[in-house]
This record gives structure tokens, sequence and C-alpha cells, in this order.
């Protein structure tokens, strides 16, 4: 049984999404891939990006369910653990207390570039879950599969509520909205997004900027809220501009959105280059997505226009992305 998943990128409103506002994101044509077959008499999980494989016991993947249950922190449960396999052994030990796993090894490889602001890990999570669910016969609901995927992102980033769009938009694939009040929704958008992705270089983690946003909050909470405040319109007006596909207007409020997550202090030098070069180049729009602190900006070019290589002399790689409309669901 094999498996893939797509990336992931934000169009509009992250870090306010950790506040309970709207965020739309979108799945791209860049993929996790898992594999997964029977072979053997043992249990094993291959990481081939890091030429990395394990063999898990019955009684090991008991032992790692009874720790991430009794947990009373994600930093307990991962102390003294291999920080490489835990995400994937423990989505593993959660399937495995439904069903035996033994006989089965699957690998997991990813051509999403890590940390960078691409969601690779909720990408790796998704395809590793689904293509093992499958392969043992277990039939899951969706809400069901993207629960299981986004315990490996949780691991990954120390938070439980990590993934909540980032798995959503990889599994059910296409441009997704998410609030806690309203959850992931797959929008009925047909929009033609001519999107780039420009890479401006080394970030920082995603709980580093989302600590300083909580700091920052807690410090000046007003003027915070009436930002996040204004993310969360932007967000929902950007999806009502999608729809009708007014992409002037969409790419206006990327340029504003990434002015909004300036001000919080989420930016960096480079991605402030990117989109005010971006701007000056007379693209749509432009803005940080993921957790910024650098990695990547995403720009929306008008239709036709096939490469930005503007950047390119700014010592930024860039690549044109498209939308993936299928998710993991669909090209499993």
């Amino acid at each position: 049984m094999q498996a893939r998943a797509p990336g992931v990128i934000k169009l509009l409103g992250e870090h306010a999404v950790v506040y309970g506002k709207l965020s739309l994101a979108s799945a791209i044509s860049i993929y996790a891939h898992a594999k997964a077959e029977r072979k053997g008499s043992e249990f094993a999980i291959e990481l081939k990006d890091f030429s990395k494989s394990y063999k898990l016991s019955e009684d090991e993947l008991k032992r790692i369910y009874q720790k991430y249950e009794k947990k009373k922190s994600f930093e307990e449960f991962i102390a003294n653990e291999d920080a490489m396999l835990l995400p994937y052994a423990t989505i593993a030990s959660i399937l495995a207390k439904k069903q035996s796993l033994e006989g089965i090894e699957i690998s997991i490889s990813s051509e999403i570039p890590m940390q960078k602001g691409y969601a690779s890990s909720a990408a790796c999570s998704t395809a590793f879950a689904l293509a093992l669910a499958k392969a043992i016969g277990l039939e899951m609901s969706d809400n069901e599969m993207v629960e299981l995927a986004r315990n490996g992102d949780k691991v990954i980033h120390k938070n439980e509520g990590a993934g909540k769009i980032d798995v959503n938009a990889s599994y059910y694939g296409g441009i997704v909205s998410y609030s806690s009040k309203e959850g992931a929704k797959r929008e009925e958008i047909n929009a033609s997004l001519n999107l780039f992705v420009v890479d401006t270089g080394p970030k920082k983690s995603t709980a580093e900027t989302v600590g300083h946003v909580a700091k920052l909050y807690n410090e000046r909470r007003e003027e915070v809220e009436q930002m996040l405040n204004e993310i969360d319109a932007i967000a929902r007006q950007g999806i009502a501009l999608l729809k009708a596909n007014k992409l002037k207007e969409f790419g206006e409020l990327m340029y504003r959105n990434h002015e909004l997550l300036k001000r919080l202090g989420v930016s960096s030098e480079g991605l402030d280059k990117a989109v005010e070069k971006a701007k000056a180049y007379g693209m749509l729009g432009a803005k940080l997505s993921g957790g910024g602190g650098g990695g990547i900006a995403i720009v929306l070019a008008d239709e036709g226009k096939e490469s930005l290589d503007f950047f390119k002399e700014m010592g930024f790689d860039v690549r044109k992305v498209s939308i993936d409309y299928n998710g993991a669901k669909g090209l499993s």
C-alpha cells in the first residue's frame, strides 16, 4: 500500500489561527511518500531520507502508547526517545492497539523541504498514517484519519494543537479554511492561482515564533487582539474574493496580511525584502507563509508568468507550485 500527501502553504491567517481566528491554507504539488508492505515477521519503520531503519516489537509499541497516553507534557514524552522515530512510532502505537502490525514494513520519504514553512511534518505524518492504516485493512473515517495523523505532528511540534489546518489541508487537498470554532472546511474554490514559493533562507522554529506572539499578546493584549481580528477579517474576505476569482483584490489582502504579521514580529529581513521586491515588480500579492522568522514567502503572479528570475538575483531560490486538489485521501 502506497500513499502520498502534499505539502501545504498558508494563503492567509497564520498565527491568528492560534487565537481562534480563521486561517486559509492550500495543498501544493510537492509530496511526502509512504509505502507499507507485508514482509517478514516484525514491524519495521524506515526513514529513507535519513538512512535509518527501526524494528519495533509489540511490547515496545505498547510502551510508547502508554507513555503517550499518560504524558503530562510533550517534553516528558519525548525525553530519552529517538526524536526522528517517535512521531511515526506514536502513530503506529495507536494503530497497534486496534490491530497487530507484525509483518508490516513501512518506509517514509519526502521531497518537501524541511523547516521552511511547507508543513513537511504534517505531510509526512499524513502519508505515514494513511499507508499504515490501509496496509492493515483498518477502515477509518476521514475525521479519524486526520486525528490519527495529527498525533505525529503534535509530537514533532510539541503542541497539542499542532496540525489542525496543515493535516486537514494535506489530507483533503485544495484550499482549506480552519478555525477552532468552525473546524476545517475544504472551500469550493476553483480559481487558478499562479503561485510561486520563494525560499529566503533558514527560519526560526514555529514554536519560537508562536511563543513570541504569545508574549506580545500578554504584554499588549488590546493592540494585538485588534491585529488578530483584522487578520481574521482578511481571511474571510479572501475566501469570498477567491470564489469570485478576484485575484487582484486577493493579492492586495496578501500584502496587508504580511504587514500585520510583520508588526507581530514574525517576519524577517529576508521575507520583508522578498515581499517588497514582489510589490516593486508588480506581483499581485506576496506574504510570508507558515511560522515565519525566515523560510518561505509566497507570491501570486499574473496568469502566464512562468518565472521570477529577479528573486534569483537576490540569492533566493524560487519555484513555481500548483494547487493539489486531490490531497492524500484522493491519491492513496
